[in-house]
């Protein structure tokens, strides 16, 4: 009853446009519920834009398959430079104790060579004292002479 006092109210104009309103909604209804059942009929045909994207961009970049044999390529060449480094550093590493040992024998014998000149030379400057006052006493007569 009081949806007949409202639409009382409304002039001719207002009623028409309020009819359709309702019949237009109603019919847009429909009309999705038919679109909705027949979704499996629809088609959406590709973008040839996006197809010539993908395809200049498998072009340009490697496939999958190409890229892991890259990376079992790299891994391979990796594991022979750090076998030939490891190799190079024992080698280095080989070369570099035996030129200490080297160095450490030569210092030795130098050592063995200086202690025996340095035992001489303590012999004979036990002995020198008794030459220093002699030599010094010569020394002194011989400057005597000349005066």
């Amino acid at each position: 009853m009081m949806h007949s006092i409202i639409f009382a109210e409304l002039s001719g104009l207002e009623r028409g446009g309020l009819i359709c309103a309702i019949v237009f909604g109603a019919a847009s209804c429909v009309i999705a519920l038919i679109a909705l059942l027949k979704k499996g009929e629809v088609q959406i045909s590709p973008q040839p834009l996006a197809i010539q994207l993908v395809e200049e961009l498998h072009e340009q970049f490697a496939s999958k398959k190409s890229f892991e044999e890259h990376i079992l390529g790299n891994t391979a060449r990796h594991s022979q430079l750090f076998k030939k480094i490891e190799e190079s550093e024992e080698k280095s590493q080989a070369l570099i104790e035996k030129k200490i040992s080297e160095v450490n024998e030569d210092r030795r014998r130098t050592m063995d060579r200086l202690d025996a000149k340095f035992d001489q030379l303590h012999k004979d400057m036990r002995d020198m004292p008794g030459k220093i006052v002699v030599d010094v006493l010569n020394a002194q007569k011989i400057g005597r002479k000349h005066d």
